[in-house]
């Protein structure tokens, strides 16, 4: 195939963005394409590259005099390609431009429509063979600062017959672990950003706790960043795994019949 593709945007006169689409080689089933944006406006320092796409990131530019911000969104454009199980890649020359390469590794028609029918075979196979009755009556905790957040989560897994105490942030968590009588709990769901303290520091003081009960009870990360930094980081801390939002119930499920199916209740 190697199908290209050539867009130009001027913004204005001294700034031009050149957009290149193309196949990077032939497939049967899968194609691979790269998007190249090429955008002469935007240079930021090989120090500033590092922290590119990180949320609402900033740099004082002395050349121009004047300030060049990220926002959000080649947060989230990392994100979403990350979650397509592709790549972004920058390349900057300060005075003359940015270059951003993104490689995906796209499915066919066919291929995807055969993936459809297995996932969707799995996951009924998956449906007959849930017993959700182990959940009833097990006590959690769940502790997430968004009001809106912390009700539907609650009542999402209470409807699975779980007993769930909340908390909104860190502090509150280790005060309400704290005069519970050990082993209370059985697992604890931690968002990761909230005030006073957040996820990553609370886990990190029950890891440093006074008994085996706290240095063991499953603590489950739940957080909107999908980076491979931020599992790792959520690691590091000792939290036991991993969980994106928006809450996905059968992965809960799966987070749940992990750690707790087979302990006592």
């Amino acid at each position: 195939m190697n199908q290209q593709e050539n867009r130009e945007i001027r913004i204005s006169p001294d700034a031009l963005i050149a957009l290149v689409v193309a196949e990077a080689e032939d497939r049967e089933l899968s194609a691979m394409p790269s998007l190249e944006e090429m955008n002469a406006a935007f240079h930021p320092s090989e120090e500033f590259q590092k922290k590119l796409f990180e949320p609402f990131s900033r740099e004082d530019n002395s050349m121009t005099n004047a300030t060049q911000g990220t926002g959000l969104g080649l947060s989230i454009a990392k994100s979403i390609i990350a979650q397509m199980g592709g790549s972004i890649e920058v390349k900057s020359i300060q005075g003359k431009g940015t270059t951003f390469l993104v490689r995906l590794d796209l499915k066919l028609v066919e291929e995807e429509k055969e993936a459809d029918q297995a996932l969707l075979a799995a996951e009924a196979g998956e449906e007959k063979e849930k017993d959700p009755g182990f959940l009833k009556g097990r006590r959690i905790m769940l502790v997430e600062d968004n009001e809106l957040n912390r009700e539907i989560a609650y009542e999402l897994l209470s409807e699975s017959g779980l007993i769930v105490d909340v908390a909104e942030n860190g502090q509150e968590a280790i005060k309400l672990l704290g005069i519970r009588p050990e082993n209370y709990y059985e697992l604890i769901f931690m968002d990761i950003q909230m005030p006073v303290m957040n996820g990553y520091e609370a886990t990190a003081n029950i890891r440093a706790g006074k008994s085996d009960y706290w240095k063991n009870i499953p603590v489950i990360a739940m957080t909107a960043n999908v980076f491979q930094e931020d599992e790792s980081r959520a690691a590091e801390c000792g939290m036991s795994d991993y969980v994106t939002k928006p809450i996905d119930m059968n992965v809960i499920y799966s987070v749940l019949e992990k750690w707790l199916r087979g302990q006592k209740g």
